[in-house]
């Protein structure tokens, strides 16, 4: 039965980037940054619009003044003596490499430089000697050896001297600057100032570059009325787009993920950012401001680009047969047609049959790099946009199975080369897609557990890991994975979401409560977390706050037939059953096979005695899901009351048959065959299964618990062995175990079981092992160690810890009492105040004055009439030869009811008080017969 919306993704950094690159290692530009960032930030920042010589631009100064105000944010707050800027005419070859010697000067160890160019690039000569230039303000129109430009490798030999020399920790360098194909080098020019750029270099140098080998960079007055799409972009991703996880911190593979698809959707696929560095260095931190500021949507709507963006650069001088087959291409890519085309058998209608043509086409060898680079952009964008909109709450995305969006990421993972710096990231996602597609919980999770390997700190792999031990009933694994997915994004609110689930489905309500709170301090309108808030107070039975935390998740939400059919549910303990079925109601009517309403509406119909009616919503319910055991025990207890005891057999026997350990239907056979008066049957029955079978332990309970019943305990005793085999976490028939050994006289492991049964429901066994504490502490010590030696201790709740504490305060072992009634005080500090008084005593006992004093002031602070707690602090004071504070506490002790003489008169505790004249006046006050 659904009772909750299961969060599965978080960061999916769509890794978009290009192909055969390596991702960026980052710059953390605030003067706040984190830890690792020690040092200074230097900044050089070049943008050319005007040029004197050769063609203009329209927006490259702008690109770089955008740059330069981030930096001076108060939230970045770079101080602008750090910081150079030189935009059109003041763009002197010159004055650009008497910066670069500023920087020179300037960079010490551990701080950061950036430099920023935008403008033109170009390559005037195809020789091995000619690397490339970034062009300044004064560069001529051809002959670029001779001034006004910035050698690529120059530029290189400087930022790698300030790693080299400076020690500088990082240098980030962001050209934009294949702007026009119109230059002396026309656009093979462009096409190897790129290739320059692209080279490697010192690897604590980050490269974020406007686009791939033969693309150009376009600007238009489209971008915030007048921007390069690159720059613009950038910016946005900066600011916080491009942040997956919440932290704050925009890394180089979520700028990675982020700003190539940005950038390609904007310009149908011809330009394609590339970015290189250490795929999880910190580029870029931001805060509210920021990200308010890059979700303005600042886009001229409608407004076409200034150029053609469908045949751009390089591809203008194809050949017709070229251009024609990159503009199928590129049709195939809008239309999702990736790996094959309306249908999985048609191979040839795809993006990736004519993708394969033109990679083997040498005629097309210009247009590779921009081809493969959008290629592995579209395989990622189907899985991205579902991710994204999973991030946003809308749930169960992965219901269905997607085997186009699967087989894409996949695809993905097979292309990029294993030397590609995010080769982990995206086939960690491709092991999470292909995980999907596999229904055994146990298989997916190896298959989880791989990509856990690629991405290691990934939390939407931890979350998903989770999930699918939670599915596999393997609760404390599916909490460990959570709590290590929260610690990775601590302020993602699914780990929260998840935590609460997996802690109400534990019946540890307070950590439920509490994840659920914190998620909603992270997001107070995700209606989810009121939905498993109200389920974690509905399992508490506590109804009143129930519902209108349900309420809460339906005014956030009214589309979720889930929160209507939760509400039902607690309308009906409420016994308000016109708004169950009304809720109930609902639920249908958004999803008109939400079997678990359905259910509730025959549950309304079963509690009114119509069966008819009932019967006929429950078979409905199991209609659309034939294999709910819920369902199917509600019909078969419906079976069972109107006397239809043959039906209700075989529908027992058929939730076994679906679930093996489904104990209320083992008992409910044995009560059926006892209705039919064939309680021998019923005998023979559990008798054929378990030589059949050998994988549940409840039929061996059922008859154990038949010949405890009919006075064999020895036979009992016997299937009770037999069931432990199979499962040592019975639970309830715990205490029926440890009573038969106590009754044939095993007082040691009757108790040890008693202990195990406490351990895991402390309710059932509680009073037969307090009993056992206070007849025969030492024996109940011996049952402690069998219980600690072999039956596999687990951790229990505080009242369990209550209860060793007792046993071990009996036994006068005061240490370890104070251990487990500080232990039982640590899981609920809402403790019952016994629990802080029994450690007050233990802690008087081993002269923790302090600690015992603590306790029992807690005690008579929230109990002042509790004399005990008072009589407790009276002795620690007199011990202490506090009289004032002994006297005081003596007082009110008598003053509330303590009237035992003897021990008073006795007790050594309080020998230094009983010196005292005002002890005897209160003695002869409230004993005037001693």
């Amino acid at each position: 039965m659904k009772k909750f919306l299961l969060i599965i993704a978080l960061s999916f950094f769509v890794l978009h980037i290009s192909f055969a690159q390596t991702g960026t290692k980052g710059v953390t530009v605030t003067n706040t940054a984190p830890a690792t960032a020690t040092g200074k930030t230097w900044a050089v920042i070049v943008g050319i619009s005007e040029y004197q010589n050769i063609s203009k631009l329209s927006y490259a100064h702008k690109d770089a003044e955008a740059f330069y105000k981030y930096l001076r944010t108060p939230q970045v707050n770079v101080p602008s003596e750090n910081i150079k800027m030189l935009l059109n005419k003041e763009a002197l070859s010159s004055e650009i490499y008497g910066t670069l010697e500023w920087l020179t000067e300037s960079v010490k160890e551990n701080d950061k430089v950036i430099f920023y160019f935008s403008g033109h690039g170009d390559v005037e000569k195809k020789t091995v000697h000619q690397n490339g230039f970034l062009l300044a303000y004064d560069s001529p129109t051809a002959a670029y050896m001779t001034k006004g430009t910035i050698s690529i490798k120059f530029l290189q030999d400087y930022l790698e001297t300030y790693v080299a020399v400076n020690k500088a920790k990082e240098v980030l360098l962001i050209v934009d600057a294949c702007k026009s194909g119109k230059l002396a080098g026309g656009m093979e020019g462009i096409q190897m100032t790129m290739q320059a750029l692209g080279k490697q270099w010192s690897g604590q140098i980050t490269k974020i570059l406007s686009a791939q080998e033969g693309e150009l960079s376009l600007e238009d007055p489209k971008w915030g009325g007048g921007r390069g799409v690159f720059s613009y972009y950038l910016m946005k991703g900066i600011q916080g787009l491009a942040n997956r996880n919440a932290d704050n911190v925009i890394t180089t593979a979520e700028l990675a993920a982020y700003l190539p698809i940005a950038v390609a959707d904007e310009t149908a696929n011809t330009q394609n950012p590339k970015i290189e560095g250490e795929a999880k260095h910190s580029l870029f931190t931001f805060d509210g401001v920021l990200l308010a500021d890059a979700k303005k949507d600042d886009l001229m709507k409608g407004q076409m680009l200034a150029v053609n963006t469908t045949k751009k650069g390089i591809a203008d001088n194809l050949s017709p047969e070229i251009a024609d087959a990159y503009s199928k291409y590129t049709e195939l890519v809008k239309k999702g047609w990736l790996l094959w085309g309306a249908t999985e058998k048609d191979t040839i209608n795809c993006a990736l049959h004519v993708y394969n043509q033109l990679l083997n086409n040498p005629a097309a060898v210009a247009i590779r790099p921009s081809l493969k680079s959008s290629f592995l952009t579209a395989l990622q964008k189907k899985s991205q946009s579902k991710l994204d909109d999973y991030i946003k709450g809308v749930p169960d995305l992965f219901a269905k199975k997607d085997l186009r969006t699967v087989k894409e990421i996949m695809f993905a993972g097979t292309i990029v080369d294993k030397n590609h710096i995010l080769y982990n990231y995206i086939n960690a996602r491709a092991l999470f897609f292909n995980s999907l597609l596999v229904d055994d919980d146990l298989a997916a999770i190896k298959l989880l557990k791989s990509a856990l390997k690629l991405e290691d700190d990934a939390a939407y792999i931890l979350n998903r890991i989770g999930l699918r031990y939670a599915n596999a009933n393997l609760s404390d694994s599916a909490i460990y994975y959570y709590e290590k997915a929260k610690e990775f994004a601590p302020a993602w609110t699914f780990p929260y979401n998840n935590l609460g689930i997996q802690y109400t489905a534990s019946n540890t309500y307070d950590k439920a409560i509490t994840n659920a709170e914190k998620g909603l301090e992270l997001d107070p309108k995700f209606a989810g977390l009121y939905n498993v808030l109200g389920t974690t107070y509905e399992a508490m039975e506590d109804y009143e706050k129930a519902i209108p935390l349900y309420e809460k998740a339906i005014a956030l939400d009214s589309t979720q037939a889930l929160f209507y059919s939760n509400i039902s549910n607690v309308y009906i303990e409420k016994k308000l059953y016109p708004l169950a079925i009304q809720a109930a109601q609902k639920a249908i009517d958004l999803d008109p096979n939400y079997s678990d309403a359905i259910n509730n509406i025959g549950r309304v119909y079963l509690i009114s005695e119509n069966y008819e009616q009932a019967e006929k919503y429950f078979k409905k319910a199991i209609e659309i899901t034939p294999t709910e055991g819920i369902y199917l025990e509600n019909l078969a207890n419906l079976l069972y009351n109107s006397k239809r005891y043959d039906e209700a057999l075989t529908l027992y026997k058929k939730i076994i048959t679906l679930y093996v350990n489904y104990n209320d239907a083992w008992v409910s056979i044995s009560d059926t065959y006892n209705a039919l008066d064939k309680k021998a049957e019923g005998l023979d029955y559990f008798k054929d299964y378990i030589k059949n079978n050998h994988t549940s332990s409840y039929p061996y309970i059922q008859l154990a618990k038949y010949y405890d019943e009919n006075s064999d305990k020895k036979t009992a005793l016997f299937y009770y062995n037999e069931a432990l085999r199979y499962n040592l976490n019975l639970g309830n028939a715990y205490a029926n175990f440890a009573q038969l050994h106590i009754d044939l006289g095993n007082l040691v492991k009757g108790y040890a079981y008693g202990l195990k049964g406490a351990e895991l429901n402390v309710n059932r066994c509680y009073f037969q092992v307090k009993s056992g504490i206070y007849k025969m502490p030492t024996l109940l010590l011996e049952a402690y160690k069998l219980y600690t030696d072999s039956l596999l201790p687990r951790e229990g709740d505080g009242r369990f810890y209550t209860l060793l504490g007792d046993l071990f305060l009996e036994n006068k072992n005061y240490q370890k009492a104070l251990y487990f009634y500080e232990k039982a005080i640590s899981l609920d500090q809402s403790s019952p105040l016994s629990r802080y008084y029994s450690a007050s005593i233990a802690a008087m006992q081993l002269k923790d004055y302090k600690k015992s004093i603590q306790y029992a002031t807690k005690v008579s602070e929230e109990h002042s009439t509790n004399f005990n707690a008072y009589y407790v602090l009276a002795s620690v004071y007199s011990l202490t030869n506090d009289i004032p504070n002994s006297l005081k506490n003596f007082k009110l002790a008598l003053e509330n009811g303590f009237d035992y003489h003897g021990r008073i008169m006795a007790d050594e505790n309080l020998i230094n008080l009983r010196k005292t004249s005002k002890f005897k006046e209160l003695m002869k006050i409230h004993f005037p017969d001693n």
